[in-house]
């Protein structure tokens, strides 16, 4: 095997994928987000320009669908909790499946808004789904690395994807756009047909869950530190709005580097991402080691945020080396965000309960998809450097809750 190989197996973890399932799970993941890295960047330009709606419908419609991912998570814990989480994420790509589909004929909001919210809830189901099927695939020692793995195979594959949807950008024709949406559509039916071939999950055959307590049913909104730990896992996921908002705003507005700066971030965080996360993601296998990345992590987005007002102090070289530094912050925190992200609640989850603790979790993803821009634009357009600064401090706090949170103690409950 030449250097290439070894290095790819090692940033994607490629022994947690060592039997069938595990191997079908991760060409699965591959593929949908091949797909997605084909329809992400071109999604606003396919409505806009191949629908014909208004940048305002557009925007309207993509926060509608982030609060509805948020308000649906609840329902979707219960749900994962009862019924066998391989056949909700089959469903989860085949509700998208169906959606992409009909996009085709969107050419008004009374269609449009009720489709994104439903792909929206759907993906953000799929997400929970996909967690708990690695859960039932791999024992407790294995699931960070397989989770981390995945991240890095999806990683690469929205990577490849982008790069394909610049040829549609650059034709900018309505027959391009919709070529990527049928090609994502595809995506989801292969992906749906290999999840199917993974064997029965246990989850499915445990009926006590449909047989709860209201005192059980609220066991969740009673675990404070967990809810606390939710909430404190948001502060991280700031870092996405950073990256995908706040540094081309900075450096196109507020630096002196060249905007073709922006692209050769996004592809350096996208492989520091790839190459980082199995490696450096294993240290949250357990509660206390979620505690340590989540330390990590705000200190590196405290790094990150730090370089940007000195990136707009210095000349070109300055400030475009300023900004990859930054962005260098910016992806280790994500690496160990991540990682700590995907360990709490499964190490906090009672018996049966796995996919309510997942779904609550994501909460604060689907809250920052919606705020997170919005929040990241004020801090640019209006704090400035001082906006950057407080972000990072509230960030490197955060990571001192956080890991004081996960020290305190052992989880009340077994795990699910």
């Amino acid at each position: 095997m030449n250097w290439a190989g070894r290095l790819w197996r090692a940033a994607t973890g490629a022994d947690a994928f060592s039997d069938g399932p595990r191997r079908r799970l991760a060409v699965a993941s591959f593929v949908d987000s091949l797909g997605s890295g084909l329809w992400l960047p071109s999604m606003v330009l396919f409505f806009t320009r191949g629908a014909g709606l208004s940048a305002a419908v557009v925007g309207v419609g993509l926060t509608c669908a982030g609060i509805t991912s948020v308000a649906v998570t609840p329902l979707v814990g219960r749900v994962l909790d009862r019924h066998d989480p391989r056949r909700m994420l089959v469903l989860s790509y085949a509700i998208r499946t169906v959606v992409y589909l009909i996009y085709p004929f969107v050419h008004s909001a009374a269609l449009f808004i009720p489709l994104v919210c439903l792909a929206q809830a759907a993906a953000q189901a799929g997400r929970s789904a996909r967690t708990m099927v690695v859960a039932g695939l791999a024992d407790e020692e294995e699931r960070i690395r397989m989770l981390a793995g995945l991240a890095a195979i999806r990683g690469t594959a929205v990577g490849l994807g982008s790069l394909g949807a610049t040829a549609a950008i650059v034709a900018d024709t309505r027959a391009a756009y919709l070529a990527i949406v049928l090609v994502n559509a595809v995506s989801y039916v292969v992906a749906g047909l290999l999840v199917r071939t993974l064997p029965t999950l246990e989850r499915a055959q445990q009926p006590e869950a449909h047989h709860q307590t209201k005192a059980e049913r609220r066991q969740l909104l009673r675990d404070r530190r967990f809810l606390v730990l939710a909430g404190l896992n948001a502060v991280f996921l700031a870092g996405d709005s950073v990256l995908l908002v706040g540094a081309p705003l900075w450096i196109t507005t507020r630096t002196s580097a060249p905007p073709a700066l922006v692209g050769v971030l996004f592809t350096l965080n996208t492989v520091l991402v790839v190459l980082l996360q199995v490696s450096l993601g294993k240290m949250a296998k357990t509660l206390s080691g979620a505690g340590k990345a989540y330390l990590l992590s705000g200190a590196t987005l405290l790094l990150g945020c730090a370089m940007f007002p000195l990136a707009a102090l210095g000349g070109v070289a300055a400030a475009a080396g300023c900004m990859v530094v930054g962005v260098i912050g910016l992806s280790l925190a994500e690496v160990f965000s991540q990682a700590a992200g995907w360990s709490v609640p499964l190490a906090l989850a009672p018996d049966g309960k796995r996919g309510q603790y997942l779904s609550a979790y994501a909460v604060g993803e689907g809250f920052m998809t919606f705020a997170g821009p919005g929040l990241i634009t004020v801090i640019v357009l209006d704090g400035g450097g001082l906006g950057w600064l407080g972000l990072g401090v509230v960030a490197a706090a955060a990571g001192v809750a956080a890991q004081w949170l996960c020290r305190t103690g052992t989880p009340q409950t077994t795990r699910g």
